[in-house]
């Protein structure tokens, strides 16, 4: 999403669209690491600058990321020597408003976190797909400390949000199988959670039965493996603020 998120603004509406600013912001960032690595100049920071990867997710936000770590130490650097390059360096360091590039991080990192959770390999996940969109959609309300591009920024990014994050009747079944999320009214509105129960119905009834006979033996259930701190941290205000529905024809327990 963030691929489409973060493309300059093609819109005629200038307050459609990703603020030039920011656009602004993002090329001198590449610039810079570019130049950095060309002088050999990276290899003397502690900690290195990193390029956008087109192929690699949040890569944009990994480079805001490391140019804003360094920002002092490149400017001790540059000042210290004489080279052209550097000129050059200190030229673009100038051009980089510290506070906007620290406020487009803010924004950026809950997806970064995000992606992290939706990409375990040893865990499912189709069941924090809502959540995750949730959560999203909050990081991106306006705050009243937000000036004029930031607030522009997370009005661009909801738009892409909801034109780019699919979630289909699958991604609400799976959501209310999840006993820390299946009450939660916030993340399972009761539209959502009538047909998600509904469907659930279906795919239980859908599942052959063995005859009695031929069942396995009941196993003893694994101990589950502790959630992990990013999960916990990311969805936690979901997992704990449950809001129970008006029980109907429609109610499930689990």
């Amino acid at each position: 999403m963030l691929s489409h998120g973060l493309q300059a603004n093609t819109s005629s509406d200038s307050e459609d669209g990703l603020p030039q600013e920011i656009t602004e912001l993002i090329d001198i960032c590449k610039e810079l690491v570019t130049l950095a690595k060309r002088t050999k100049l990276n290899s003397q920071l502690e900690t290195t600058l990193k390029q956008c990867v087109v192929t690699r997710w949040n890569s944009i936000l990994t480079t805001l990321k490391s140019v804003s770590s360094n920002l002092a130490d490149l400017q001790i650097i540059c000042i210290s020597t004489e080279d052209k390059g550097n000129r050059r360096l200190l030229r673009l360091l100038a051009d980089i408003k510290e506070s906007l590039l620290l406020e487009v991080i803010s924004v950026l990192e809950p997806f970064d976190t995000a992606t992290k959770c939706l990409s375990a390999d040893k865990a499912p996940t189709v069941h924090l797909v809502v959540p995750t969109k949730v959560q999203l959609k909050k990081s991106l309300t306006a705050a009243a400390t937000d000036n004029a591009i930031t607030a522009q920024m997370k009005r661009h990014l909801q738009q892409q949000l909801e034109q780019y994050y699919a979630v289909g009747p699958l991604h609400y079944t799976a959501t209310l199988l999840d006993p820390r999320l299946k009450d939660n009214a916030d993340v399972l509105p009761p539209a959502q959670r009538a047909a998600a129960v509904s469907d659930l119905r279906q795919l239980v009834d859908a599942v052959p039965h063995l005859p009695i006979g031929l069942q396995e033996e009941e196993q003893e259930e694994p101990v589950p493996a502790k959630r992990i701190k990013l999960e916990d941290s990311f969805y936690g205000n979901l997992f704990s603020a449950t809001a129970t529905p008006a029980s109907g024809p429609n109610e499930v327990h689990m």
